[in-house]
């Protein structure tokens, strides 16, 4: 309770003792001042709580506000590097706008490429297609594309066929 509602309950206890007769025009009045002074009391107090309510409304904004800027800052960041980044490229802007439509296309294309060991095709995407990674087969699990060798039983077994072919065409 602050110090200006105990005043008020004072005032109200001391009018009340006196017994007022509100019949009476000096003690009419009397009672009507204590009204208005306890009216204004919860006034006071309204707009009290408005202020706090106010103030923490300005603290959540002002943090809101700071996020805000904080972000701002970071894609000015961004696009002055990518400016800095543009305007220092040898590439013109259409030959970066090429670049990239044709980097979009790659994206879309695949590759269909079939497993040596259990013959399933499968569907690669161009730009994950890395032959000097170690990919396996989804299915199978074996290596997709194994290193073939010259001592290799499978490729000598290709370069016979070969040799069997170019004899059947001459």
């Amino acid at each position: 309770m602050s110090r200006l509602d105990e005043s008020i309950g004072r005032l109200r206890g001391m009018a009340d003792s006196l017994k007022l007769n509100p019949k009476k025009d000096s003690h009419r009045m009397i009672l009507a001042l204590v009204d208005m002074v306890e009216e204004l009391g919860e006034a006071v107090a309204q707009l009290g709580q408005a202020h706090v309510n106010l103030a923490q409304g300005y603290l959540d904004l002002s943090s809101y506000v700071d996020a805000v800027e904080e972000e701002v800052s970071d894609l000015a960041g961004v696009v002055i590097a990518e400016e800095e980044q543009a305007a220092s490229g040898d590439a013109s802007a259409e030959d970066a706008a090429s670049t990239a439509g044709a980097a979009e296309e790659a994206d879309d294309r695949r590759i269909e490429y079939e497993c040596p060991h259990c013959g399933r095709t499968i569907e690669i995407a161009a730009d994950a297609a890395n032959l000097d990674e170690d990919a396996c087969c989804p299915v199978c699990g074996e290596l997709l594309f194994p290193e073939l060798t010259e001592e290799d039983p499978e490729n000598e077994d290709n370069d016979e066929d070969d040799d069997e072919e170019e004899e059947t065409e001459d």
